[in-house]
């Protein structure tokens, strides 16, 4: 958690007691020594500790600190003249969000727990700024990780006010020559072109979620000014000097950083051309929508060979999970390269045993990208493995919140021996919960739609025996539950006052509707549904 504690303590007057604060202790039976002490290697620099003098109340007297908040999981105090009941020691929890307006839960208690623990996360890095970690001496805004979860963080919760700010924030760091910081607020650090373009994806899912056209004015010059910046980094051509991170922290560290970058530069293209439309700025729309095709082409020329494997600007063969599922969640992928691609990215996930290899850029696109691609099974047994790396390994090494790495402790193997590099309180690879809204529940919006004004419900039912859930959209609350008895599925779908949706099911499999079926596409009947309870039955 990220707060404060709330503790009684006891000692005459002018007596010093020291309260020291981590995330995890080491083993019981270490060797090193330390077992049952707290780990403070990973907090690098930060003292995360609180000295308290005491006054001398005869009972006792209750600190609970105000200029502060830790990221922690234990208090260690000393100094006490008898130790505090553990009744007598509480955490206050700190975070800007305040109510959350999604919910989800399903047949599987690990993923339950992993969605608890995004939550957390969320909870913890969402104090005024949108902080990388609540502990150790950054806590700071990384644009890269902001970016990445933007999109799971505002189902979670109401962010729009919140990116706001963050927003100024990045403004206010931008330099002459439009490049935007790594980190807002405060400026400094490294990333380049995936931290960056948080200042247009940022805004473009604040712009989404909620339609609020009033975002897209107050960073619309920024925007257009970092594209400059951008374009004047090697375009027309290949962008080679906008780094030095790519897919952060990926256990297979061989996706090219010239393919990801310049795949963020065509998205940051496509998303500012809309944007630009939404405005009524028609003429930029057009300008940036033909950059985007020009980046795109010779993305697809230099990137990716005959067969559709990726590859870098060498000609070697790329053929990494992240190299495949960020271009084609970001519609990089030519129409020809698009389905050979996709077939290449579910081999790749095979041939890794449904384990997650990418790092920070590629896991949210994950498993949208296998999803929309026909690979949905594939999808599933990803978020069920509990094998390394996934995200359901680390709770069963104990995790609480989502960790920086997939490893950052384990049961056999301890804390891996990078103390210093080692976040249990990070929320990046958490960004998989959106896929869960969005796939698992089905709730999206048709195309072009933005802030839910035209709702499109279509579940890709696999992987558990029932999922329910909810969005608190700005049209209202749109909820989705879905449950296997027997042979059927059964599925209900509520919506909002004064709200319509389009279904979408599986064609051949429907057996009840409550709705007017008004097409057929892709697969998929559709069926129109309006506000309240509507119910469908589907053959397993």
């Amino acid at each position: 958690m990220a707060g404060v504690p709330r503790v009684r303590l006891h000692g005459e007057k002018g007596r010093p007691i020291t309260l020291r604060f981590g995330e995890m202790l080491y083993p019981e039976g270490d060797s090193s020594g330390l077992g049952g002490m707290l780990l403070t290697e990973n907090l690098r620099d930060a003292c995360c500790t609180d000295l308290y003098i005491c006054k001398g109340n005869p009972d006792s007297e209750v600190f609970e600190p105000r200029l502060t908040f830790h990221g922690y999981r234990y208090v260690e105090v000393t100094g006490c003249a008898c130790p505090p009941d553990p009744a007598q020691v509480q955490g206050v929890v700190l975070s800007t969000v305040t109510h959350l307006d999604g919910q989800f839960t399903c047949s599987e208690p690990l993923v339950n727990r992993l969605f608890q623990n995004v939550i957390w996360s969320q909870y913890a890095n969402s104090i005024s700024i949108p902080t990388d970690c609540p502990q150790r001496n950054e806590r700071l805004g990384w644009m890269g990780d902001a970016q990445v979860f933007a999109h799971t963080a505002s189902f979670n919760a109401d962010m729009r006010e919140f990116y706001r700010r963050f927003l100024r924030d990045a403004r206010d760091l931008q330099t002459e020559e439009g490049q935007y910081p790594n980190i807002a607020p405060v400026g400094g650090g490294f990333g380049g072109i995936a931290w960056e373009s948080a200042g247009i994806i940022v805004t473009w899912e604040v712009y989404r979620q909620y339609g609020d056209l009033e975002i897209i004015r107050e960073n619309y010059a920024s925007m257009k000014k970092y594209m400059q910046y951008l374009m004047g980094r090697g375009w027309p051509g290949i962008l080679t000097d906008v780094g030095p991170l790519g897919d952060w922290l990926a256990t297979d560290m061989e996706t090219d950083n010239e393919l990801i970058w310049n795949a963020i530069f065509a998205h940051d293209a496509n998303i500012l051309s809309e944007m630009a439309q939404a405005i009524g700025e028609t003429e930029d729309a057009a300008y940036y929508q033909n950059l985007f095709q020009e980046i795109r082409r010779l993305w697809n020329q230099v990137f990716v060979d005959e067969e559709g494997y990726t590859r870098r600007k060498d000609g070697t063969r790329n053929d990494t999970q992240c190299s495949y599922a960020l271009p084609l969640g970001y519609g990089v992928f030519s129409q020809e390269n698009r389905e050979k691609a996709a077939a290449h990215l579910a081999q790749r996930v095979r041939r890794d045993g449904h384990t997650v290899t990418c790092g920070f850029l590629g896991t949210p696109h994950l498993n949208p990208a296998l999803c929309d691609n026909g690979y949905q099974e594939d999808a599933y047994r990803l978020i069920l493995q509990t094998a390394y790396p996934s995200w359901l390994y680390p709770i069963l090494q104990g995790a609480t919140t989502i960790w920086e790495r997939w490893n950052s402790y384990t049961v056999e193997n301890g804390f891996g021996g990078n103390n210093s590099m080692n976040s249990f309180n990070h929320y990046s690879l958490g960004a998989v919960v959106s896929w869960i809204y969005e796939y698992v529940l089905g709730i999206r919006q048709e195309p072009g739609s933005v802030g839910y004004r035209q709702i499109a419900i279509r579940p890709l039912i696999g992987g558990f025996e029932y999922a329910s859930g909810h969005y608190d959209s700005a049209a209202g609350r749109i909820g989705v539950s879905w449950e296997r008895k027997g042979e059927e599925i059964h599925l209900t779908v509520e919506l909002p006052a004064n709200a319509e949706a389009a279904v979408y099911l599986p064609a051949g499999k429907v057996l009840a509707a409550e709705g007017q079926e008004t097409g057929q596409a892709d697969g998929f009947i559709r069926y129109a549904v309006v506000n309240g309870i509507s119910k469908f039955s589907l053959k397993q």
